[in-house]
């Protein structure tokens, strides 16, 4: 019995994530802009920018915090700071201090597209009635997609699958004519994803304060 659980412990403890096994490709997303306003109407995405927007929402906020250096100025930070800084450990259940400010992923939710440098949580004993399934990923990491698509994703990171009908139906309902738009092509990469993640935190307008667009004043 005490060789076997010492060989569980050896392989729960072998598969906590590092940064440099995530994705680290960047990414292609085609953005349509209003020229008057320097702001994005939507994007035109593929599946794997998506993945990541959806991989957003697997983030515990404490993770989110840490991840962007406490840089959101918002009561988030705040309440992060009073548990890292003023709150002694002697309050805190054993381990309940370090979960709440520096939380990994539960191991099985991050997708192949995911390049934020957050840990994903080691395989524990729980997990072992789906050992064989979920332990190594033998066919590579999942998606939360099932077919890849294009995808139109709004300025406030609202998703919906791409048409030509939507697109005009949006502009249209936006009361954006046709001369008054322009198309931007934009590399994702890690840096531009925590840009992003920070700027939905803070804003309806995620994609007009997550990505530079700010030399696009001088192009007009």
């Amino acid at each position: 019995m005490k060789s076997t659980k010492l060989n569980l412990q050896h392989m729960t403890s072998s598969y906590i994530e590092t940064p440099s096994s995530f994705n680290s490709s960047n990414m292609v997303l085609r953005v349509v802009v209003q020229k008057s306003t320097n702001k994005v109407l939507y994007a035109q995405a593929e599946e794997d920018f998506v993945e990541l927007l959806f991989g957003f929402l697997v983030l515990p906020l404490g993770a989110a915090v840490r991840v962007l250096d406490r840089s959101l100025n918002t009561c988030f930070d705040y309440l992060h700071m009073s548990v890292a800084d003023h709150i002694d450990s002697k309050y805190f259940k054993i381990g309940a201090k370090k979960m709440l400010i520096s939380p990994k992923i539960p191991h099985g939710y991050v997708s192949e597209n995911f390049v934020l440098p957050i840990n994903e949580e080691a395989l524990t004993i729980e997990y072992m009635m789906d050992f064989y399934s979920s332990k190594k990923f033998p066919n590579g990491r999942g998606k939360y997609l099932k077919a890849p698509r294009t995808f139109m994703v709004k300025d406030d990171l609202t998703v919906a699958p791409l048409c030509i009908a939507s697109t005009l139906s949006f502009l249209s309902g936006m009361k954006v004519p046709i001369s008054d738009v322009k198309e931007v092509q934009f590399q994702i990469g890690s840096k531009e994803a925590l840009d992003i993640l920070r700027a939905s935190l803070t804003s309806d307008s995620a994609l007009s304060n997550g990505l530079n667009l700010s030399y696009l004043k001088s192009q007009k």
